[in-house]
């Protein structure tokens, strides 16, 4: 059952050593064998899983290697080819992308420039994904072929926009919208990224647009521009006094 963002709260109250120095370890553990450890992959036992930042003392991932870890995957069973199944390669899709568009447009002390001014901007978290994406299309070897823009009518789309989205922000939200002027756009009030029924959390006012959603794939019918669907509880955030990333 999604719990909102009582598991986010909990993680900042322990790395703030609101509930002990022994729950701020764990957690710096837990997210640092998340995001410091090298991807699972059969027959690729010398690599497979290897926890860098314990082995080496530096962060080195999925994201920083462009490969995801690999799993068993039962809907591949019994196809005739191996059963497993990963994600989405790190930034090598977002490198693919930028790279056609932006690929020789910067020198390396440009490119330096504008990795300063970022860096002294944002904090780790942020440069980490800007410099995992920056390095790879700064280095992509073919020559960029870049999409046409610009305002493009014809298009049954549906843009679906949160209006507190973390990673989207809802202004982008509003471009696209503009930019494909038969589309239709729909709302969700709440608190997240993406529309999915992982983050229908209790009261968040969601199903209406997931409804809306499924019909619009199933169908093609579009639902009435400006359709929101709104929250009916404030976001829970659960109580870091007592709850634990397992009761969560």
């Amino acid at each position: 059952v999604p719990t909102g963002w009582a598991q986010p709260v909990l993680t900042i109250a322990n790395l703030a050593g609101f509930r002990g120095a022994e729950a701020k370890t764990q957690q710096v553990k837990a997210i640092l064998e998340r995001y410091c450890v090298l991807p699972s992959s059969p027959g690729k036992e010398a690599w497979s899983g290897v926890k860098t930042w314990s082995l080496y003392g530096t962060c080195v991932g999925q994201q920083s290697v462009g490969l995801s870890s690999s799993y068993h995957s039962k809907h591949l069973e019994g196809l005739g080819i191996a059963p497993f199944s990963k994600g989405v390669d790190g930034f090598i899709n977002e490198a693919t992308v930028l790279g056609q568009d932006l690929f020789g447009r910067f020198t390396v002390n440009q490119a330096m420039d504008i990795w300063t001014g970022y860096r002294q901007k944002w904090d780790e978290m942020a440069i980490s994904a800007f410099l995992g994406i920056f390095s790879s299309f700064f280095a992509w070897q073919l020559d960029a072929v870049p999409v046409q823009v610009g305002y493009r009518a014809g298009l049954k789309a549906l843009v679906v926009g949160n209006l507190y989205d973390p990673a989207c922000s809802y202004t982008w939200s509003n471009h696209m919208r503009e930019s494909l002027p038969d589309s239709v756009m729909i709302v969700w009030q709440g608190v997240g990224h993406c529309l999915s029924q992982g983050g229908d959390y209790p009261g968040s006012g969601m199903k209406p647009c997931l409804d809306l959603l499924a019909r619009y794939w199933r169908t093609g019918e579009l639902p009435v521009d400006g359709f929101t669907c709104r929250v009916e509880k404030p976001v829970p955030l659960g109580n870091w006094n007592v709850e634990t990333q397992e009761t969560i």
